[in-house]
């Protein structure tokens, strides 16, 4: 995942990506967001383990291009609102 987030970033220096994960040092190392610490650093990309925002207000915001999910049936309905 984070290799194709990498690649996003690559091909559109415009975009931006808010990821939620709860991220301890295991597993952010495991997923491979190593990769990515060039771009957190530029404020391309923020990890957060919690969004204080409800995910459907940030889908509906205007600002959200993509939305990934876990394919559950709230983050689904959310996303294709």
């Amino acid at each position: 995942m984070a290799s194709a987030v990498k690649l996003l970033l690559l091909q559109n220096p415009d975009v931006q990506v808010l990821w939620k994960l709860q991220s301890n040092d295991a597993t952010v190392g495991s997923i491979g967001t190593d990769v990515l610490w060039e771009e957190i650093g530029e404020g391309r990309i923020r990890i957060e383990p919690w969004l204080r925002a409800e995910p459907s207000a940030l889908v509906g915001s205007g600002f959200i291009v993509c939305s990934v999910h876990h394919g559950g049936a709230n983050a689904y309905f959310e996303a294709i609102q």
